[in-house]
């Protein structure tokens, strides 16, 4: 595999109402996301490296993670790209149509937002248009992104952790690709859900060796 550099834990952003004022996130999922930081915590002795997407929504998860490892909220403290960010969306009117007509009649922000997770990812049209940023596009800047944040490990050889609050357009994307996320018993990347990147120095073309652990799950890949 090559020499250990570190791990990329990336977490998607928690339960939201998409307000796009911070923190963005409701109340029960900021619980969760305290849980989960002090978890990683205890699984990763290294203190990571914080990275995030520029939404709202984004920026209020790291700040819920970082409560969960005891460590004050600073933004400075998080290097922020718009590389990690939401797909971009060309026609903000279409877009909105098409979110009510998916989620008509249902009220639970959770269920409402895994109407819409399961439809982004199967529907053929999301990476066909151009109303919004092609799903292959967002998917690509998630392997940008693995590329960049292990090669501030490879640098930093006193940090072996990154952590990566993103969202489902690009990690989701790229693990349903891994993972063959397809059918109703193969479970996505959920909101606040996390998948463990491993990553080992390659050798020729291959910059990069990484194991991704996702529920219970492994997959070896090459960047």
């Amino acid at each position: 595999m090559g020499t250990f550099l570190g791990v990329i834990s990336a977490i998607r952003h928690g339960v939201t109402l998409y307000t796009n004022e911070f923190p963005d996130i409701v109340e029960d999922s900021a619980v969760e996301l305290r849980i989960l930081g002090e978890k990683i915590s205890k699984q990763f002795a290294s203190e990571p490296v914080f990275f995030s997407s520029p939404a709202e929504r984004a920026l209020g998860t790291t700040m819920y993670l970082m409560r969960g490892y005891g460590i004050p909220w600073s933004q400075k403290l998080v290097l922020v790209e718009e590389m990690f960010g939401p797909i971009k969306i060309y026609d903000s009117q279409k877009m909105r149509q098409l979110v009510e007509e998916i989620s008509a009649g249902y009220t639970e922000q959770r269920q409402i937002m895994e109407l819409r997770d399961k439809y982004y990812l199967s529907a053929p049209h999301f990476n066909e248009n151009h109303y919004w940023e092609p799903r292959d596009s967002a998917k690509f800047r998630f392997y940008n992104s693995l590329r960049m944040i292990s090669a501030v490990l490879k640098v930093e050889k006193n940090k072996e952790h990154a952590i990566l609050v993103s969202h489902l357009e690009t990690i989701g994307t790229a693990l349903k690709e891994w993972f063959d996320l397809n059918g109703e018993d193969r479970p996505y990347l959920k909101p606040g859900g996390v998948a463990h990147f491993y990553v080992y120095e390659g050798k020729g073309d291959c910059h990069y060796n990484i194991r991704i652990e996702f529920n219970n799950e492994e997959r070896l890949i090459s960047i």
